[in-house]
């Protein structure tokens, strides 16, 4: 493993900055949680419905010597003590029963006053030619390892066996999951006093006209579709960061 830094910035006439307190939901084997503690000394905990991964993400944690709090919580009935300075939540929320819910969740309990929140979801345009070039097949009467196979030529940039399996398994042999729209959720960021800061819609450049990027959603179907003409793998994915304000 690199080196974590050895100082933080300082702040102008005084000594260095308290570190800031970080939240993963859906921590799985802990990698954000433990990475931000490991690199930017972050007072870091992680939450995850599976006891298993949990188990794992204490086990790496200790591996590097590291103080993170990992615990097996259901997110919708979890209040925390205190809440997070950063709260990061990828490809969890989709996956739940209700997505709306989950983030309003994130956003009313567990983001500190000017803390932020970035959260990850399948895009309703961008991830729908992806699971109708699968069904398709599935109707074809490909059995498991023939859509594996597929899926193996669509991300070829992935090498790992293991985690490709693991992938593709997430990815097409899916358990549940809604698909989302970044327009669902700008009356859910302003009811809990939050602010869009920036958003992959538009390659995370500054946010001018709130009307033109929400309209670029649409594309992302077109783009999807082209991609597997390419044989490349889009699985249609956005992702939003706000700022909760003071």
């Amino acid at each position: 493993h690199p080196p974590p830094p050895t100082s933080s910035p300082s702040r102008a006439g005084g000594g260095a900055p308290p570190p800031p307190s970080c939240l993963d939901v859906g921590c799985g084997t802990g990698s954000f949680a433990i990475s931000a503690a490991y690199f930017y000394q972050c007072r870091s905990t992680g939450i995850d419905f599976n006891e298993k991964v949990i188990a794992r993400a204490k086990e790496n944690a200790l591996l590097l010597n590291l103080d993170c709090d990992f615990q097996t919580q259901d997110l919708f009935t979890w209040n925390p003590e205190e809440k997070f300075s950063i709260v990061s939540s990828q490809g969890v929320l989709h996956h739940t029963y209700n997505c709306h819910a989950a983030v309003r969740k994130v956003l009313r309990d567990f983001v500190a006053d000017g803390g932020y929140a970035c959260i990850g979801l399948y895009h309703k345009y961008g991830r729908k030619p992806f699971l109708e070039h699968f069904q398709d097949l599935r109707k074809r009467g490909w059995d498991e390892e023939k859509l594996y196979t597929e899926y193996r030529r669509l991300n070829s940039r992935m090498k790992d066996e293991t985690r490709l399996r693991s992938w593709f398994r997430d990815q097409v042999l899916h358990p549940h999951e809604t698909q989302h729209t970044l327009a669902e959720f700008t009356d859910i960021i302003t009811a809990e006093h939050c602010r869009l800061v920036s958003t992959s819609i538009n390659r995370f450049a500054p946010i001018d006209d709130m009307a033109t990027i929400l309209d670029m959603e649409a594309d992302f179907e077109n783009i999807g579709r082209e991609r597997l003409l390419q044989g490349r793998y889009y699985p249609g994915y956005f992702v939003f960061l706000v700022q909760k304000k003071f």
